[in-house]
């Protein structure tokens, strides 16, 4: 555990430097509210991911994904303000609490509410594999919500 904890640490303080030293965000942004919960949504995740501990896993990695979210529209340059964003990261804690209970339902939702923001993203039309289908993609992601929807509802 020391030393898993250890590497957390060392691989975080490593992003930040570099994001510092790419001058993405200043270092005056690292004292600030949504850095403050990023961190301790990160703290819970990492926490939560060693002693698997599932609904703490989720709430750690939707306090991580609001903090970052937060973090990164007020203090980086370049960072994507549509809500697609935030949605995604939400997918990824639930594909992370997927990871610890291995609930079947738990994995479909995470990966809906991943494809959900990935496909509503404007930006998804600049990739070039993706770019002759975009104007459908972009037409009808709004079917994962609603499919999204009724597995939650039909669910036992």
């Amino acid at each position: 555990m020391q030393s898993k904890f250890i590497g957390f640490f060392f691989t975080f303080i490593g992003i930040m430097i570099m994001v510092i030293q790419s001058g993405l965000a200043p270092v005056t942004s690292l004292i600030t509210w949504p850095f403050l919960m990023f961190l301790t949504g990160a703290f819970l995740l990492f926490t939560a991911l060693i002693k698997k501990h599932s609904s703490l896993t989720l709430w750690g990695g939707l306090i991580t994904a609001l903090g970052l979210t937060i973090w990164g529209m007020k203090y980086v340059d370049g960072w994507s303000k549509h809500w697609g964003l935030l949605l995604a990261l939400f997918g990824v804690a639930v594909l992370l609490q997927f990871s610890i209970n291995k609930n079947k339902i738990t994995g479909l939702v995470g990966i809906i509410m991943v494809l959900t923001g990935v496909f509503a993203y404007p930006g998804i039309a600049d990739l070039p594999i993706i770019s002759p289908i975009t104007s459908i993609i972009h037409a009808y992601w709004s079917v994962f919500i609603v499919i999204l929807g009724l597995i939650l509802i039909l669910k036992k």
